[in-house]
C-alpha cells in the first residue's frame, strides 16, 4: 500500500509556499529541508501578519515620521525586559503548558519584529524615497546608507558579544540590529554592483532562499549537539555503542 508522506497540514503549507510565495514545486521530495522550510515559512507568514497589523496600528496613532523614534523606544524596551525581568527566563524554560506558555516565543517576538519594521520603513524611507536629481543627492544618499549600516553593525557587535547574543527565535535587540544592517548592506550592493542575468534569473523565484535553507538545513542536521531518536530500525552510531563494538570484536576469537 502506498502510504503519504506528511500530513495534511505540512500538505497545504507546501501548497501556501509554492502557490503564493514562489518557492519551488519540487521541495516536496527533500523530506528534511520541506520540514526545516515548512515551519521556518508558518513562523514567518504568523509574525509578518501580526507585525504588520500592529505597525499600521502604530502608523495610524502616530505622525509617519516619529516611527524610527517608536521603533527604538520599542526595541530598548523589549530588550531591557529580556534583561531585566524573569521574561527571559521563562522564554528559554520547557514550561509549555497552557496557551501562552506553547507560544510564548511568537508572542514575546512580536514586539521586536514590530520594532524592525518600523525601522526598516524609516529607512527605506530616508534612503529610498528622497528625490534626487544630481550626482551629488546619490552621493549623499550613498554616504547615509554606508553610515547608517556601518552603525547598525557595530552596535551589533557590542550587542552580541557584550549584552545579548543574536537571537532570531526572540527577535532582540541585536537580532533587530543586524537585520537592519543586513538589507542595509543589500541595499548598497544593489546600487554599487551591476546584477547579471544569472543573478536576476535566480533572485526572480527566490531561489536564493531554497538554497540558503537548504545549506542552513543540512549545517543543523551536520552540527546539532543533541542526540535526536533515529528512526525505526536503525541503529544510531553513538560513541558508547561504537566503544562496545569494538571491544566485541576485540574479544572474538582469531
Amino acid at each position: 500500500m502506498n502510504q503519504q508522506s506528511g500530513d495534511p497540514g505540512d500538505e497545504w503549507l507546501i501548497w501556501l509556499e509554492t502557490r503564493f510565495l514562489d518557492y519551488l514545486a519540487d521541495l516536496k521530495s527533500q523530506s528534511l529541508a520541506k520540514n526545516f522550510l515548512t515551519k521556518v515559512t508558518y513562523e514567518g507568514l504568523v509574525i509578518t501578519t501580526h507585525s504588520n497589523i500592529l505597525t499600521s496600528l502604530v502608523y495610524a496613532m502616530v505622525p509617519i515620521h516619529m516611527d524610527w523614534m517608536i521603533g527604538v523606544v520599542l526595541a530598548c524596551a523589549y530588550e531591557a525586559c529580556l534583561l531585566f525581568t524573569p521574561l527571559a527566563s521563562f522564554l528559554d524554560s520547557d514550561n509549555r503548558s497552557g496557551f501562552l506558555a506553547a507560544n510564548k516565543e511568537g508572542l514575546a517576538s512580536i514586539a521586536g519584529y514590530v520594532a524592525l519594521h518600523l525601522a526598516a520603513a524609516a529607512t527605506a524611507r530616508t534612503l529610498g524615497y528622497k528625490p534626487r536629481s544630481s550626482a551629488r543627492d546619490w552621493i549623499m544618499t550613498g554616504l547615509q546608507a554606508v553610515g547608517v549600516s556601518g552603525a547598525a553593525f557595530t552596535a551589533t557587535y557590542v550587542m552580541h558579544t557584550a549584552v545579548d547574543p543574536v537571537s532570531r527565535r526572540l527577535a532582540n535587540l541585536s537580532y533587530c540590529l543586524w537585520m537592519n544592517n543586513d538589507r542595509t548592506s543589500v541595499i548598497i550592493s544593489e546600487w554599487v554592483c551591476d546584477q547579471n542575468e544569472a543573478v536576476s534569473a535566480a533572485r526572480q523565484y527566490h531561489r536564493q532562499d531554497f538554497m540558503l535553507s537548504h545549506w542552513m538545513a543540512g549545517n543543523v542536521d551536520y552540527h546539532k549537539a543533541v542526540n535526536v531518536d533515529p528512526p525505526s530500525g536503525i541503529i544510531q552510531a553513538t560513541p558508547d555503542f561504537t566503544a562496545k563494538s569494538q571491544r566485541g570484536r576485540d574479544s572474538r576469537p582469531p
